[in-house]
C-alpha cells in the first residue's frame, strides 16, 4: 500500500515527470529553459556590461560607440546565422554554435591582457563578436521551437515558450 501512494506522488510531481514521456515532449522542456536561461544570461549582461565598461577604463563617449554598433552588428549577425540555419537545415547545431561562441568570447575579457584597463579597441572588438552571435542564436533558436512545435502538432503554443524568455528578464 506505501509503495502506491509514493508512485501516485512521483506521477504528480512536475519535477518528477513520469518516464514515459516522449522525446518531443522532453526536447520542448529543454527549449523552454533555453528560453529561460537565455533570457537570464543577455538582462545580466546588458545590466552589467556598462559597469565592467566603466571598471576598464572606457570613457563616456567610448561606452556611447559600442552601444550603438552592437545593434548593428546584431542585425548583421541574425542575417548571416539564419542564412547558414535555414540553408543547411541544422537550426539546432547552429544555435549552439552561436551561443557557445558567444559564452567563449565573453571568458576572453576575462584575460587582463585582453580586457586590460583603457583597452577599448581591444574589448570593442570582442563586445562586437559577442552581439554577432548572441541574438542571432535566439533568432535561430525561434525557429527551431517553431520547427519542432509544428513536428508535434501544437505549433499555437510557441507563445509560452517566449513567455519563459519574457519571464527571465523580469526576474534577471
Amino acid at each position: 500500500r506505501k509503495r502506491r501512494r509514493d508512485q501516485s506522488i512521483m506521477l504528480t510531481s512536475p519535477l518528477l515527470a513520469p518516464t514515459t514521456d516522449s522525446r518531443a515532449e522532453r526536447l520542448l522542456r529543454l527549449l523552454r529553459g533555453a528560453f529561460f536561461l537565455g533570457g537570464f544570461s543577455g538582462t545580466s549582461y546588458e545590466r552589467f556590461v556598462t559597469l565592467f565598461f566603466v571598471r576598464r577604463g572606457l570613457s563616456a563617449e567610448q561606452i556611447g560607440i559600442l552601444e550603438a554598433i552592437k545593434p548593428v552588428i546584431q542585425a548583421l549577425g541574425t542575417q548571416q546565422l539564419s542564412i547558414l540555419a535555414d540553408t543547411t537545415h541544422k537550426r539546432k547545431l547552429v544555435s549552439l554554435s552561436a551561443q557557445a561562441m558567444s559564452c567563449s568570447l565573453l571568458m576572453l575579457l576575462l584575460i587582463p591582457e585582453l580586457g586590460c584597463y583603457g583597452c577599448w579597441l581591444t574589448i570593442g572588438l570582442v563586445v562586437c563578436a559577442v552581439a554577432a552571435f548572441c541574438q542571432p542564436a535566439t533568432s535561430v533558436l525561434d525557429a527551431y521551437t517553431l520547427d519542432t512545435l509544428d513536428e508535434v502538432g501544437r505549433p499555437r503554443d510557441y507563445g509560452k515558450y517566449r513567455l519563459a524568455l519574457a519571464i527571465s528578464w523580469g526576474v534577471g
